[in-house]
């Protein structure tokens, strides 16, 4: 192209331009839509460019999530060959609360027991045990406090049902849970109804204390309520008997030790003694109307872990002007040191 036709070209486009220009200015300033249009207009606009970002996004986190599922794989097919060690789960069955010697647990469907740790997280079902030397405080997903003693395999086989395969557990319902809990050993069935309660299964012999509340027992044909305070025993030729367990009685103690210590920061110190009340079967008392006056008004400040109840009570009360003895009967008597 010769520069007489590029002149040619500029001045065809100027035309153009001045043409649209004219057309522009005859036209006048264009008229706004209402705002209410204007309105619909920007929102169908801004739904549009959202929905465009959306598959975007979808569009990545699906490249993203595939490198995951592989990654996923890969880590999968490690832990079949390392078994790591339990990690916290987002949905778990149960919480190892406190433990003294060694834990293990066996997840369905593995071949090799994983050791455990004290606030581990339990995923979905699966079995517990202890050797012979140990014991081990767990708290279920419902809140209910389960305490294995030693040489103990227990199943969680649901959120509120144990398999107690051989040893001895203690379990606390709780005050007021909307949920039960079910023991089931090859000697029969146990149903707690708000109670505090142990069941020993070392085959082929079956053995039931009620500390509190009341539990159902049935075997086979027979069913038995045991109540606060009643022992059930069944022997080799399956003949159930009853006598009565003190709710103090020194039997108890292994449990005791395993109680889930509550957080008593800031909780009145009537809370403390309802609990080592509960803990330890004994009945609480006060040296005289004032020091009760007193305690009702005390407020506690700290917090005790991994001690006995009595243990943490004679601690907390060191940090206030208040001490506690056991009398002869068994009560645990509060008075005043000052």
């Amino acid at each position: 192209m010769n520069e007489h036709d590029e002149n040619r070209n500029s001045r065809r486009q100027a035309g153009a331009q001045d043409s649209v220009a004219d057309a522009i200015r005859l036209a006048g300033p264009r008229e706004m839509p209402p705002q209410a249009d204007r309105e619909r207009i920007f929102a169908a606009a801004e739904a549009s460019l959202q929905q465009k970002r959306a598959v975007r996004r979808r569009s990545r986190n699906l490249r993203v999530g595939m490198a995951a599922a592989a990654a996923i794989v890969l880590v999968i097919s490690g832990s079949l060959l390392l078994q790591p060690e339990l990690t916290e789960s987002p949905i778990a069955q149960a919480q190892v609360d406190r433990l003294a010697g060694t834990l293990e647990w066996l997840q369905p469907g593995a071949t090799v027991w994983q050791p455990v740790r004290e606030n581990d997280r339990l995923p979905g079902n699966g079995r517990l045990r202890t050797n012979n030397g140990s014991r081990a405080g767990i708290v279920l997903a419902s809140g209910i406090s389960v305490r294995l003693a030693g040489a103990t395999t227990v199943d969680l086989t649901a959120a509120s049902t144990l398999r107690l395969e051989s040893g001895k557990i203690y379990i606390d319902a709780g005050q007021g849970q909307d949920t039960s809990v079910e023991v089931i050993t090859p000697a029969g069935i146990a149903r707690d109804i708000g109670t505090q309660f142990e069941v020993r299964y070392i085959e082929p012999e079956f053995r039931l204390r009620i500390r509190e509340g009341s539990v159902s027992f049935a075997r086979a044909e027979t069913q038995v309520l045991a109540n606060a305070g009643d022992e059930v025993t069944v022997d080799l030729q399956g003949t159930i008997r009853q006598q009565p367990i003190a709710a103090d009685d020194q039997d108890w103690l292994w449990a005791e030790e395993l109680a889930p210590v509550p957080d008593l920061d800031g909780e009145p110190l009537t809370a403390l003694l309802e609990w080592v009340r509960r803990e330890t079967g004994r009945p609480v008392a006060f040296a005289s109307e004032a020091v009760k006056t007193r305690v009702g008004a005390t407020v506690l400040h700290g917090s005790i872990t991994n001690m006995s109840p009595l243990d943490t009570l004679g601690a907390m009360l060191a940090t206030t002007d208040f001490g506690y003895r056991l009398e002869e009967d068994g009560t645990i008597l509060i008075y005043a040191e000052r």
